[in-house]
């Protein structure tokens, strides 16, 4: 392999600017408010326990050998204290075997990968003395790599002269720098066809690889750029009409790199099929699967599957026919309903294709244009939901569904929002045969626009979501577990168990009511547990029927910089390769166990009040092992602690550390200009040196953000009688540390006589006034609202307060 980085050539310097793009490959960047809500969250809220931990830039190679061993080079930061690897494949199913000492960027695994494991794409996370890193996506293939060699190119030589010559079959573990160019040869016979494959993006980076194929004189045979269902990957075939040496470049397409983009390059003869249908399968059962893009298959039962053992619902199918040198993948789900594929014509009512529901219906938009109709049986009163996949079935369709009643009036319609593809709930006005029409929105087509739509009546149902994906856990101590959940047409208490924890290792919480939704939950760790890596996950458990349950969902960030930016620097949404993780990392939480830590800590209030724009106190008492004296430092982070590149914390914590003889520390919480009036979860992570290694416990309070005062009457209720007077005594009702004066506001009652506004002096706590009742006034109880405004550090604050009740009675 030839690389450079400089541009001499100008007309090679062109022909790498002029990309031919392919419209079919639409990739939206949609600015979402919330997603970047979303993404502060969990750059800095997630409350992990392994703040001191190392980070893998790159796996090297990024593919390893089923049912052979591997080995590995995570390059990264702060990998000197390795020990051993977690990796996601259940079961305990790889091992990996550390060789050799680690250096602080380096690290080197044997890797053993059984030959029945499926391929595709896992995780792994390098565990140290101190945590475990970030997740990374490795790829599980069929052939081993070959790296890609730098070579100096001779003085003379221009560098398409000198590419590192491969034979084919064969997969190449490369990386990509800044402006870098990467350069393969190969020979191909006439009329031979060539199938072409990138894995980039797929590995959760931020590469978006560009191949261009020229021959022997330099001209461009063939360039291709993303393929959607693989996010910016590419996955595609080509025949050589002509025998001969032909050289593959491979870079980015913006010319941007980093040491942390590794890839493979895969060529050979597999297909270039990138969905299936039906793209959903029952599991247990044998399905014959069929590739629009491939035409009839010589040998169908090439696309047989018989999905066991699946994980999270989903899969990769292998597809290899016979004469292939290598598999593709294709994604699959897994699920129990029906399936219908449409059956063409169906493009009127009275053709359209029969579904019953609850069904799977499967479909592909042939050409430009091309418009399938279902026709399904609905009840009244039935709430059915209706929901659309394509790209994550290696789609690039943008379906639009619409749905007729049975006399055909068009009743709703929808298309994709946001991040989510088109999906409806429907509730009949009336029973009767319905037409669902399924076209493109606009009016593309080809035999890659496959599309899946679940059609169902809504079910009862959990969904639960872990606000963790890793946890370094200290024997005798816990960190923290947050989960989310939801019940879904679903009444009763749930239940929570842990699924795959070592003995030793529990929850605090086993049970909530129903309704819960945010659960403060802790893993507890037991002195006796056995150190080492160990993989759990979080199971919901329906108290009113034990057959429905749920996995707690995980999203680990892969990337440093997981997100689009904007031109001044504003976060976009997550990248899609964000998103879309391999199932085995998106329902299970890692976890290290380490030895006994050397200190602990606790808040002194799980609640902390903050006036806004003052300031309020936190004590944290830390206790120590005999012996220990390192500091320990403090780091919150959380709600509006976080900060992006628009803006600095809205909120800080001013904290020192922790010494021998200093073990409660108090710190000071400070409000900021714009700070919202909310309550927020805050995670505060105590972090120390202990014999070489770093370790770090976390704990959560909130903190309930609130404007400085709160007026109020000091009696919430006064007597007086018709035509009389009483006074009465309103206060602010400051926040400390704030005491300067406030205006308060008392709601004007036809038939009481008080005053409009009444100023409290700085430092005083109430003023009286008098409330004078008219002489022919009703007996009965008569409400005054009060509310306040005040000037707080530089901003004027406004307040909603009590309500004073004033009961008239008969004149005396």
């Amino acid at each position: 392999m030839a690389r450079w980085t400089t541009w001499s050539d100008p007309a090679i310097f062109r022909a790498f600017r002029s990309r031919a793009i392919d419209m079919r490959n639409r990739v939206s960047f949609r600015l979402v408010s919330l997603a970047s809500c979303f993404i502060l969250g969990v750059l800095g809220g997630q409350p992990s326990a392994c703040f001191a931990q190392a980070f893998v830039h790159r796996v090297e190679p990024a593919s390893v050998t089923r049912g052979e061993e591997t080995r590995v080079v995570l390059h990264g930061s702060r990998l000197e204290l390795a020990t051993a690897l977690w990796v996601s494949v259940p079961d305990g199913r790889v091992r990996a075997t550390r060789v050799g000492e680690s250096t602080a960027d380096r690290a080197v695994f044997d890797i053993k990968v059984p030959a029945s494991l499926p391929l595709g794409f896992y995780g792994l996370r390098l565990a140290t003395q101190s945590g475990l890193s970030n997740a990374h996506i490795f790829l599980v293939d069929e052939i081993a790599t070959v790296p890609e060699e730098e070579m100096a190119v001779p003085k003379g030589v221009a560098p398409m002269q000198a590419p590192q010559v491969v034979e084919l079959p064969v997969a190449i573990a490369g990386s990509i720098l800044a402006e870098d160019v990467d350069l393969f040869a190969f020979d191909a016979g006439v009329g031979q066809e060539v199938t072409f494959e990138v894995v980039g993006s797929r590995l959760g980076k931020g590469l978006d690889p560009l191949v261009t194929i020229r021959d022997a004189g330099g001209q461009v045979v063939v360039q291709r750029d993303n393929d959607v269902g693989l996010f910016y990957d590419l996955r595609f075939a080509h025949k050589f009409v002509e025998a001969g040496r032909y050289t593959v470049e491979v870079r980015d397409s913006r010319f941007r790199g980093s040491d942390h983009w590794g890839y493979v390059l895969r060529m050979g003869r597999f297909p270039q099929a990138r969905v299936a249908v039906p793209a959903t399968v029952p599991a247990g059962k044998a399905t014959t699967l069929t590739f629009p893009q491939l035409g009839a298959l010589a040998r169908p039962e090439s696309g047989r599957v018989t999905p066991s053992g699946v994980i999270d619902g989903r899969m990769l199918f292998a597809l290899k026919r016979p004469g292939d040198d290598l598999s593709a993948w294709l994604p699959l789900r897994i699920s129990p309903e029906q399936t219908v594929i449409e059956a063409e014509p169906n493009d009127t009512a009275k053709q359209a294709t029969v579904a019953k529901i609850p069904g799977a219906l499967h479909g592909v938009i042939g050409k430009p244009g091309d418009v399938d109709r279902f026709r399904v049986s609905l009840k009244k009163g039935q709430l059915y939901q209706v929901q659309v996949e394509t790209h994550t079935i290696g789609s690039p369709a943008d379906i639009e569904l619409i749905l007729f009643d049975p006399a055909g009036k068009e009743l709703t319609r929808a298309d994709d929002s946001g991040l989510e593809e088109a999906r409806m709930n429907i509730s009949p006005p009336a029973d009767g045969e319905y037409i669902l029409v399924v076209k493109e929105l606009v009016n593309w087509g080809g035999p890659e626009f496959a599309y899946a739509i679940r059609f169902a009546p809504r079910a009862s149902g959990l969904t639960l979501s872990s606000g963790i994906t890793r946890v370094a856990l200290p024997q005798g101590t816990r960190q923290p577990l947050p989960l989310s959940l939801n019940q879904v047409a679903l009444a009763g208490d749930v239940a929570f168990r842990l699924k795959g924890a070592p003995e030793g290792i529990t929850m605090k919480i086993k049970e909530v009511k129903q309704g819960t939704r945010e659960i403060d939950n802790y893993l507890l760790c037991d002195a006796s547990t056995k150190p080492g890596v160990y993989t759990i996950q979080v199971e919901a458990v329906s108290k009113a029927n034990a057959k429905i349950t749920a996995l707690a969902a995980t999203r680990p960030l892969i990337d440093r910089r997981p997100v689009g930016r904007g031109p001044h620097g504003e976060p976009f949404e997550l990248r899609e390769d964000q998103r879309r993780l391999p199932p085995t990392l998106t329902e299970r939480i890692a976890v290290v166990v380490l030895p006994t830590s050397p200190f602990d800590f606790e808040l002194a209030s799980p609640l902390v009040t903050l006036p806004r724009y003052q300031t309020a106190k936190v004590n944290v008492k830390t206790t120590r092992i005999a012996g220990f004296e390192s500091p320990i430092r403090f780091v919150a982070r959380g709600g509006e602690l976080d900060q992006n590149n628009l803006r600095k914390p809205r909120v800080r914590l001013h904290i020192g550390e922790a010494t021998v003889g200093n073990s409660t520390t108090t710190g000071t919480l400070e409000s900021y200009v714009n700070t919202a009036a909310q309550r927020q979860r805050v995670i505060l992570t105590g972090t120390t040196v202990y014999q070489g290694r770093e370790l770090s416990l976390t704990r959560t309070f909130d903190i309930d953000i609130v404007v400085a005062f709160r007026p109020g009457p000091a009696q919430k209720k006064v007597s007086v009688a018709a035509g009389s007077s009483v006074r009465v005594a309103v206060r602010p009702n400051r926040l400390a540390p704030f005491d300067g004066p406030v205006m308060l506001s008392l709601g004007q009652v036809k038939g009481l006589e008080l005053p409009g506004t009444v100023v409290v002096p700085k430092g005083a706590k109430e003023v009286e006034v008098e409330v004078k009742a008219a002489a022919g006034l009703k007996p009965g109880t008569y409400k005054v609202s009060l509310s306040g405004i005040a000037r707080v550090e530089r901003f004027q604050e406004s307040a909603g307060g009590e309500t004073l009740e004033v009961e008239v009675t008969a004149a005396k």
